[in-house]
């Protein structure tokens, strides 16, 4: 039976039916749909810089291997073996000469070419052309300020075009003398909730940060810090047509640095102030952006928090599961002590047993938990909150503004454009 799904999102995003996060009919068509042909964030460039070396990853369900070659550029191909679907790499990354599957023997180079079946000629007797079952490459690969994206479609649009407007955010992020780099590796860990959630979340939800956050908050502060100056009910949300967006808090200057100095610690957070005002001549007022208190997702599972330099993607193992990946991002340029107070603070507030993280999982798993029964898996949400118009401080983008609340225009852009790849009317 086919999935109806123009009554699952009404009101041009405005209202959400929780059918969208529970149906297994409707996540499968998401892995069809909206994962094998949308950009997807594989790994850093920094993670893979020798010949040979390899990262692991997830584009929806499909397990990719992003491979450095001998020339220096990079390739990525299907983690499934040509002959019976065995992944030719168990590890998560490493080094190699080339890729030998361990179930029968094949071995394929780093280019992903079948360069060798054991005993080929007595027992193939010269049916089995290597060239024919070459590993399956990533169609498309691009390289974004040392972000490695993939995307299987190869009539998909490039990178550039796909983040349209976004990629201002993306630059203020990265845009550092020296680039930047993920230091301390990769966690990840799993909660029990549908992989929007938690991407939503990251695009539009800045009414949650008081009334979850505010303890973690305060584990965090000096002892002088004022509760009543806790960023989180004036937020407004930014966003694109096609389903980025984020969230930035415009809670007064004051507030704001009180807020990251007692996350990040003063010395850290003092050098994002200063870097902010390096960057000023070059992107003018949107330079603070590089220390707000604020999170951002480019559809459909990429996020990032800004200030806290976090990178995350949501893989999803399910229609009920996702599968959380999170990096720490530092500036090269940055002192070896400022690079470990980063990651420092990256496990303390956001990583799996973090004070903020756990107050985030509790929230997505419990709203996953209530959609087990038939009654409330059946009701609709309201994504209604802010007023959106332009803004001269967001150029290029449509500003949604909380008006000394909070703002969810940037979720109902979201599920406008989920609605419009589901039903192939966007891409």
């Amino acid at each position: 039976m086919a999935v109806q799904l123009d009554s699952l999102v009404q009101g041009e995003g405005s209202i959400v039916s929780r059918e969208l996060f529970w149906r297994p009919d409707i996540y499968e068509l998401e892995l069809e749909r909206i994962f094998a042909k949308s950009w997807a964030f594989l790994c850093h460039e920094s993670q893979i810089p020798n010949k040979g070396d390899f990262f692991s990853t997830y584009i929806g369900e499909d397990s990719v291997l992003v491979v450095r070659q001998a020339d220096g550029s990079i390739r990525a191909f299907l983690n499934v073996c040509r002959h019976r679907g065995m992944k030719i790499s168990t590890a998560d990354e490493g080094n190699v000469r080339s890729f030998t599957c361990t179930y029968h023997g094949w071995t394929f180079d780093l280019g992903g070419a079948l360069v060798s079946v054991p005993n080929i000629e007595k027992s193939f007797n010269g049916r089995l052309r290597t060239e024919d079952w070459s590993l399956q490459p990533v169609s498309k690969l691009e390289n974004y300020r040392g972000l490695i994206f993939g995307n299987f479609d190869p009539e998909a649009v490039s990178l550039k075009e796909y983040l349209g407007d976004m990629a201002l955010y993306l630059d203020l992020l990265l845009d550092r003398e020296g680039g930047t780099e993920v230091y301390g590796g990769v966690q990840k860990w799993r909660v029990q909730t549908n992989w929007k959630i938690p991407a939503e979340n990251f695009v539009t939800d800045g009414m949650h940060l008081a009334p979850t956050h505010t303890a973690a908050v305060l584990a965090l502060a000096p002892e002088e810090f004022d509760v009543t100056k806790v960023p989180g009910f004036g937020t407004s949300t930014y966003f694109t047509s096609t389903g980025h967006g984020g969230v930035v808090n415009d809670a007064d200057a004051e507030s704001q640095r009180r807020g990251l100095n007692a996350m990040l610690g003063p010395a850290l957070a003092e050098y994002y102030y200063g870097l902010a005002e390096r960057l000023r001549p070059k992107y003018g007022a949107m330079a603070s952006y590089v220390h707000n208190i604020g999170s951002a997702t480019i559809f459909p599972n990429f996020s990032w928090l800004a200030g806290r330099q976090t990178l995350r993607v949501w893989h999803p193992k399910g229609p009920q599961e996702t599968e959380v990946w999170t990096w720490t991002l530092v500036n090269s340029e940055c002192s070896e002590e400022l690079k470990k107070q980063q990651r420092r603070t990256s496990v303390q507030t956001f990583g799996p047993s973090g004070i903020f993280e756990q107050d985030d999982a509790e929230n997505w798993s419990q709203c996953t938990a209530t959609m087990r029964g038939y009654v409330g898996r059946k009701l609709t949400m309201p994504y209604l909150a802010g007023q959106d118009n332009g803004d001269a401080k967001h150029p290029g983008k449509t500003l949604s503004a909380g008006n000394g609340g909070a703002s969810e225009g940037a979720g109902r852009s979201f599920y406008r454009h989920w609605l419009q790849v589901m039903t192939s009317r966007g891409r």
